[in-house]
């Protein structure tokens, strides 16, 4: 059977008109040693460009072993093309690589800054990478906004420059006014998510942080993976600003405290597990506005972290709204509502990302 597919590959690469019924095809897996065959019999049985065929693959991990290897056809194509085969036999735009476009990268780029291309095919080959939870496969497409993990460990690869950054239009940032009831998940199986909230259809797009199901305010939501990791670390101290009502008057000395910082237990989660984390918050901006009512500005991103500090202090948070985020507010929106942000929102943004 892998002789008649040697065959019917050789005469399907000769003939240009049935080259576009070729690429309609997007992957075949073929077995290495089936492939190292095939690559010899090519150099010495057909008048074909002579050049590693290995470089039509589009993982290969494991060239040694019994791991089936991806074959791309379009690179397999122009890698295997005759010599007279000129540039205006093909269509326009035929032999575009596809790793060229900004519609994303190949999975193994994402380790460029740490590990050898070969390298990354190993740890793809051999299951320990995933892609927004699912296991990698060779040769599998990531766009801005999924999570790669190794190993179980999250990978910032949208901060290694693998993608274009000259393409003005490449990322999306829009503000949103979340209203209370709307959940901060990307999983639009949950009911109320906010993926299905906002309705944004030109690019895949997830929200920077979260705020809780009953909180309401400002979020951003943006395709570019980099934005969440430049505003959300503490280190960075990009202040959030929240407007919180409490359940009764608030008392001097708790003031004091919230401002100090509260001993809280938080659930942070690490390596796919959820590991309790009991800490001071850090000191915080507090201002009261009424005897129930507060300002509160952290640049801290633990889960819940406003309500349990008021908790341990024996209050009950009624409403939590959003206000700020860095000079971002909520002008021109109105609850429920988007709006993309405008140059100087966009140029804050800038700023954090450089």
């Amino acid at each position: 059977r892998m002789r008649s597919l040697w065959g019917i590959m050789v005469v399907c690469l000769h003939l240009q008109t049935l080259e576009s019924r070729i690429a309609s095809f997007s992957r075949l897996q073929v077995p290495p040693s089936c492939f190292r065959s095939f690559s010899r019999r090519l150099k010495y049985e057909s008048p074909l460009k002579s050049r590693n065929c290995y470089e039509a693959m589009a993982g290969f991990g494991n060239r040694r072993g019994n791991t089936p290897c991806v074959l791309s056809l379009s690179k397999l194509q122009q890698s295997l093309r005759p010599r007279w085969w000129t540039s205006a036999s093909v269509n326009e735009g035929e032999d575009k690589d596809v790793a060229g476009r900004n519609d994303g990268i190949r999975i193994n780029k994402c380790f460029k800054s740490f590990a050898s291309r070969r390298k990354a095919d190993e740890w793809i080959a051999s299951g320990r990478v995933r892609v927004n939870g699912d296991i990698a496969s060779p040769g599998k497409r990531v766009f801005p906004g999924d999570e790669v993990k190794l190993d179980g460990k999250i990978i910032e690869w949208e901060n290694l420059a693998v993608l274009k950054p000259e393409n003005p239009n490449q990322f999306v940032y829009i503000k949103y006014w979340k209203p209370r009831g709307i959940i901060c998940t990307t999983d639009t199986r949950i009911k109320h998510n906010i993926i299905d909230a906002v309705n944004f259809k030109e690019q895949r797009i997830y929200p920077v942080g979260r705020l809780d199901k009953d909180s309401s305010g400002l979020i951003l939501l943006t395709s570019d993976g980099r934005l969440p990791n430049a505003i959300l670390r503490a280190k960075r101290e990009h202040r959030k600003i929240y407007r919180v009502t409490v359940d009764k008057p608030l008392k001097v000395e708790d003031i004091k405290a919230l401002r100090e910082g509260v001993v809280i237990t938080t659930v942070a989660q690490r390596d796919n597990k959820a590991k309790p984390l009991t800490a001071p918050t850090l000191p915080a901006k507090v201002e009261l506005l009424d005897a129930k009512e507060v300002i509160m500005g952290i640049h801290e991103g633990r889960n819940r972290q406003i309500r349990k500090m008021m908790e341990v202090l024996g209050y009950k948070v009624d409403t939590l709204h959003r206000e700020k985020i860095l000079d971002i507010g909520l002008e021109r929106l109105n609850p429920g509502k988007w709006v993309h942000l405008d140059n100087k929102e966009m140029s804050i943004v800038k700023n954090v990302l450089n």
